[in-house]
């Protein structure tokens, strides 16, 4: 078996080293595409240290790595949040000790991915042209960017470049800003712009009240859930204690979401759970609330309307939130000028490939902008942040980790049935069951559907006979279906 990695940041790499570790005797070849340096990514690209990782050493699984290699960063203020190029230099060591002659680094874009025949071709810009068994794809996160004007939130290296005492705008008070803030040179007089004018919450060493019991949130909607957590807050439960309950739960729930319910959370309540979920080290919230106390850091609260290039000058227009008018209407938007603005709006997850058309071939981006659905296109999976849209809680390593070893089992049941298989168990394979488990389920399911329609004609003679019987076993039904979707 040849498989081809796309993406050589976290999730591929990791993907990659354990592809070697477990399956290096049955593979071919292993093929992992990134014209970038492998590991870093978008997250671990840089190598600035006051980019510090917003997750303990022990949950990035690098704890041993740390003591080991580099024993002098225990003594750091912030530790145990290390700089975040260690978790790079971590990947590639691990990768380094699990390469074999069967791993090929293509240090090429890829552009497009096509059928051929039963197997996948791969082609990149520097007219690569590669044909492989399987696929993976892990193209991770790329920028949002709100407009032109102005430098993006990961342009670390022109940060530099601006001049002491100049007046600096970040767009977004989330991580990424904090991050721009962090590199930034503390002369400069800072403003964070965003709709709730709030931070991330930082971590907790000692929660106040801890709970006994872990409810369950599963095939509750939405607004269900939040006034679950509210009523839980409300009686002295943090709310990082909370957020971390709910990751527990967080893929079965997502799973048990209608496409409507998905919706209405990424609209309303997603920037709130990104602030409880994402959190930042206390020390580094300690010294940006330092910088506010000093007047050098301000945070405004409120709409972007627009941003233009005045002179030397960049003028932003918004419109704040805080004032409130007498008269109901609206506040009236405000102009301020800045040296330079920066773009912190944060990411989004890569869902293109160069000229690809994945209807080709059943996989479709997210209509939720959260990756890549598989409809059945055979030996192809998505990790990482591209299997958002199944997944949702996919960023942080556990989850991540987790996958891949879903993923291992999946390749070694291909490689258990042989990749020339019968045509008859291309798409089993494809959803994680043999042939004859796929026909054991549909015979169920024709089987179900035939009883249900002898009671619904019945019910439709007699009314009085099973008055709710139909519409109960569908729920049931629809429910196995959503488990099955979770599983698979």
């Amino acid at each position: 078996m040849m498989i081809g990695v796309i993406g050589g940041g976290a999730s591929g790499c990791l993907a990659a080293i354990r592809i070697l570790e477990e399956l290096n005797n049955e593979i071919s070849a292993l093929y992992l595409f990134d014209p970038n340096e492998i590991g870093a990514g978008v997250a671990y690209s840089d190598n600035d240290p006051n980019l510090i990782l917003n997750v303990s050493t022990e949950k990035m699984g690098i704890d041993d790595f740390i003591r080991n290699y580099h024993p002098e960063l225990l003594k750091d203020i912030h530790y145990p949040y290390v700089p975040r190029h260690y978790f790079k230099l971590y990947l590639q060591q691990r990768l380094n000790t699990a390469k074999t002659e069967k791993l090929h680094i293509v240090k090429d874009k890829v552009k497009k991915l096509s059928r051929v025949q039963g197997q996948w071709q791969i082609e990149c810009e520097g007219k690569t042209h590669l044909v492989v068994d399987s696929v993976i794809l892990a193209t991770g996160y790329t920028q949002l960017g709100y407009q032109s004007i102005g430098l993006h939130a990961f342009d670390y290296e022109n940060f530099k470049k601006i001049p002491k005492k100049s007046k600096v705008l970040i767009i977004g008070s989330g991580l990424s800003g904090i991050d721009a803030w962090r590199v930034l040179n503390r002369d400069q007089s800072i403003d964070f712009l965003s709709r709730r004018g709030s931070f991330p919450l930082c971590h907790e060493n000692n929660p106040t009240r801890a709970l006994k019991k872990n409810p369950d949130w599963v095939g509750q909607s939405p607004c269900q859930i939040l006034r679950s957590l509210r009523a839980f807050n409300s009686c002295g439960v943090s709310w990082p204690q909370l957020a971390d309950r709910v990751r527990v739960q967080a893929t079965k729930i997502w799973g048990y979401w209608s496409h409507s319910e998905r919706k209405q959370f990424i609209r309303h309540l997603k920037p709130y759970w990104n602030r409880i979920r994402h959190r930042v080290p206390g020390t580094v919230m300690a010294e940006v609330e330092m910088s506010i106390h000093r007047g050098m850091t301000r945070t405004l609260r409120g709409q972007l309307i627009s941003i233009h290039q005045k002179g030397t000058k960049k003028l932003l227009t918004y419109r704040p939130y805080s004032v409130f008018r007498s008269d109901g209407s609206d506040p009236q938007p405000i102009e301020a000028e800045y040296d330079e603005v920066i773009d912190a709006t944060g990411l989004k997850v890569e869902e293109s490939l160069g000229s690809t058309d994945f209807n080709d071939f059943h996989v479709r981006p997210s209509q939720l902008g959260l990756g890549f659905e598989n409809f059945g296109a055979p030996r192809f999976w998505s990790i990482g942040p591209a299997s958002s849209a199944k997944y949702w809680e996919i960023t942080a390593m556990p989850e991540i980790c987790k996958q891949i070893e879903e993923l291992i089992q999946d390749l070694k049941l291909n490689l258990e049935k042989g990749m020339k298989g019968s045509s008859l168990e291309v798409h089993p394979l494809a959803i994680g069951e043999t042939y004859q488990q796929h026909l054991l389920r549909t015979f169920k399911m024709a089987g179900f559907f035939l009883n249900l329609s002898w009671i619904s004609i019945l019910h439709g003679v007699f009314p009085y006979l099973f008055t709710d019987r139909v519409s109960h076993d569908l729920r049931t039904f629809s429910l196995k279906i959503k488990r099955i979707l979770m599983r698979h």
